[in-house]
């Protein structure tokens, strides 16, 4: 049987009829294919290289050889044959695609984005959709690497030149999931727009400026780029094209190209809030590094006595033992250690009413091999101090030569200064530990922060960059910066701007203000009381969009206060409740959490008694699993099951839930692949602890084995999914099933 119909495009990219491209291939990639299958390795490299031998440079062959050198992890050979396809059809889509993935693995994503460019000069019109596969891989490779303004730009373009509806959804799926992730800082995904042509350029300037505009709409961004540095000469263009090239090169990942023309154009123009915007940009993906760094040194002693160390150390008020994370365990090659902490003061005891002054930082690690110890510190001038503190506490432990000493790396001064650690009791109070890291923070922020040199300041400090005039955006730029990464310290920002004679942000209209317009980095500079309904309910929608949790909170707080926008029907109370539920959930405020509860369901019957039911009844069992015991949620769930037996998305919802809790469990068959068994038995225990004595867990919740997920009750669809929240459930059209109960709570 044919692998492709002869009159179907060939699969190699070339854009003909399989039969007229590369059907005499076919039997050397189907022998190729076979032994892949049976696990032959090297083997299913020599059918390929046969066929190669008689049809040279074939499309099909070069493409399958790559695969297979890729899977035996030969990728310099891979490389090389994709190359000889591109160098004879640069825009074979299979080949740039393959490419890609190459150069992401070999070289790095800033490698594929400079590949992917070459290909789109070399692509015509209708070549151009059939890039998009390569831009959303290059986007998706961008979003690993933290580089997130080209990664948004790369998904766009995927979106903007796909055919396919399909990858069409696919690229802004992955838009909206780079938007929304609160992880990733809020000023980096700002949207920028290139700017225009100045007016009053001459005829030849300004057809050069608007054809560079049309490079990069057509995501040019190289020639863009290039075409805007020859402008920036222009004494009527530079500022502009300035500004145009730093935008350009930080879609193509080229960030030290990018800072240096934001820069040019920072110093050149007036303090505006735009300004200040592109000069925040600039600060967080700046590579400079510090000139003078720190370096972290690892000193080892051999030990006599290895458990007359382990005690010295157990008892000294200065050492805290280092409890590992649960993902650092389980490295059965290397040595086992303990790890220890050493203390700039004593340990604290486990009470309330202590002050961030009175909390220990770390000065360095320790780690207790069986036959050595290192001691692990950044050396800032104070290393003989921490050696001789520590060689007190080991005593006679390890012998008194001095150590092996090993520089193992060099960081920023900045790096370090935000890196050092607190340590606080494990035993203390959650909410005091909380307490105590913010006021430890907001310590650092208000007292050491201007004083720590920076690598994007050249070495200088916040303080120094004050004094030398003329630094108000790089300042500003800098101080929103750290105001975004440690909002949660509540520091004395006002006090800071003042010292470095720095003005405060200018406030934000609430009666003019455009929220599509603003930087997601100040909507909290927005007075949220003061905006009219349409623009409170425009920024929660957007601060939803873009990941900002506590803006998102506050709209709701305020929708909520107002309370006619959920009776008049212009926000749904299932948009609004859910978020403040949860933050009351992570707050661990039970009372809080079932008031709301409570509040949430009235207002969405006051809104509309037919819809919602199901979803405030989830979210009640939700949170009767959090906070209480199963003699409380088993007879609940059980009058769940009862009342939505017939509801297919009610059922999924539930026992996505259950899985997710470890209730039920998935047990792949091994007789038969792609399909499981479910396991409910914890389930079905606690129902016969707790649950009346008829049925078992799977009467009530229709559990099966199913190939490719689990069954649920009023499921239609065979080798489904779990559904899980915001999919549509099997055969639901989009948009249809408002009531869908979701999973809401953050933890």
């Amino acid at each position: 049987m044919a692998l492709v119909d002869p009159y179907d495009p060939c699969p190699c990219g070339s854009g003909k009829k399989y039969k007229w491209c590369c059907h005499k291939a076919e039997p050397y990639v189907e022998r190729s294919v076979r032994l892949q299958e049976s696990g032959q390795g090297e083997s299913c490299l020599g059918p390929i290289e046969e066929g190669l031998a008689k049809l040279p440079g074939n499309n099909l062959l070069l493409l399958n050889k790559a695969v297979v050198l890729m899977s035996l992890e030969r990728d310099d050979e891979a490389a090389a044959a994709v190359d000889l396809l591109l160098s004879r059809e640069p825009s074979n889509p299979m080949a740039i695609e393959l490419r890609s993935r190459l150069s992401v693995v070999r070289e790095g994503p800033a490698a594929a984005v400079a590949r992917f460019q070459a290909a789109l000069r070399a692509a015509d019109e209708s070549a151009r959709k059939t890039l998009a596969p390569s831009a959303l891989l290059i986007a998706n490779a961008l979003v690993r690497s933290v580089e997130i303004p080209p990664a948004l730009k790369h998904a766009e373009l995927a979106a903007e030149i796909a055919e396919d509806p399909e990858l069409i959804g696919e690229a802004k799926e992955h838009l909206a999931e780079i938007r929304r992730n609160p992880r990733i800082h809020p000023w980096l995904k700002q949207p920028l727009a290139l700017s225009p042509a100045p007016s009053g350029l001459d005829p030849e300037s300004a057809d050069s400026f608007n054809q560079a505009l049309g490079w990069a709409r057509e995501g040019l961004w190289d020639a863009a780029a290039a075409a805007f540095e020859l402008l920036s000469a222009n004494r009527g263009a530079s500022l502009a094209a300035d500004r145009n090239v730093g935008i350009c090169r930080l879609w193509l990942a080229d960030d030290q190209a990018a800072v240096a023309a934001l820069r040019r154009f920072i110093a050149a123009s007036p303090a505006t809030t735009d300004v200040v915007d592109l000069a925040v940009i600039s600060e967080l993906i700046d590579p400079a590094k510090d000139p003078e760094q720190v370096e972290e040194v690892t000193m080892t002693w051999p030990i006599r006595d290895r458990r007359d160390l382990i005690a010295r150390l157990v008892d000294h008020a200065t050492v805290a033992r280092d409890e590992p994370d649960e993902e650092e365990e389980g490295d059965d090659d290397s040595e086992p250690e303990d790890e220890f902490l050493l203390l700039d003061r004593p340990k604290l005891k486990e009470q309330e009413g202590l002050s961030a002054a009175q909390v220990p930082n770390v000065l360095a690690d320790i780690a207790v091999g069986r036959e050595t110890v290192k001691l692990i510190a950044f050396d800032e001038g104070g290393l003989n101090a921490i050696m001789d503190q520590f060689s007190a506490i080991a005593g006679t432990a390890v012998p008194p030569s001095h150590p092996k000493v090993k520089v193992t790396r060099r960081v920023d001064r900045a790096e370090v200064a935000e890196g050092r650690q607190a340590y606080l009791p494990p035993a203390l109070d959650a909410t005091e530990q909380e307490r105590l890291l913010r006021e430890k923070w907001a310590e650092y922020v208000q007292d050491r922060w201007a004083d720590v040199p920076r690598a994007t300041f050249g070495g200088r400090s916040p303080a120094q960059l004050a004094k030398s005039g003329h630094a108000e955006v790089i300042l500003r730029a800098a101080i929103l910066a750290l105001e975004t990464k440690f909002a949660f310290a509540k520091a004395d920002w006002a006090a800071l701007r003042a010292r470095l004679n720095v003005p405060e942000e200018p406030a934000i209209d609430p009666a003019t203000v455009q929220i599509d317009d603003v930087s997601p980095g100040r909507f909290r500079f927005i007075p949220l009381g003061a905006l009219d309904d349409d623009r409170l309910v425009a920024l929660d929608r957007r601060a939803g969009e873009l990941g900002q949790i506590e803006v998102h909170l506050d709209c709701c707080r305020e929708i909520v206060r107002r309370g006619h926008l959920i009776s008049d029907r212009k926000v749904a109370a299932i948009r609004v409740y859910p978020a403040l539920i949860s933050a009351a959930v992570a707050a661990g405020d039970r009372q809080a959490a079932f008031d709301l509860l409570q509040e949430g369901r009235a207002a969405a019957l006051a809104a509309d008694s037919s819809s919602g039911a199901s979803a405030w009844d989830m979210t009640e069992f939700q949170l009767l699993v959090r906070f209480d015991g199963p003699e409380v949620w088993v007879p609940k769930l059980l009058e769940l099951s009862d009342r939505y037996k017939g509801s297919a998305q009610f059922g999924q919802a539930l026992s996505a839930f259950l899985v997710q809790l470890g209730l039920i469990r998935l047990i792949p068959l091994q007789d038969r692949p792609g399909e499981f068994a479910t396991d409910a038995r914890l389930l079905e225990r606690l129902i016969g602890l707790y649950g009346p004595k008829v049925q078992s867990a799977s009467d009530y919740l229709g559990i099966s084995a199913s190939k490719g997920g689990i069954w649920t009750p009023g499921s239609e669809t065979k080798g489904g999914s779990i559904w899980t929240p915001g999919a549509e459930a099997p055969g639901q059209a989009q948009g249809q099933g408002e009531d869908k109960p979701r999973i809401i709570l953050a933890r």
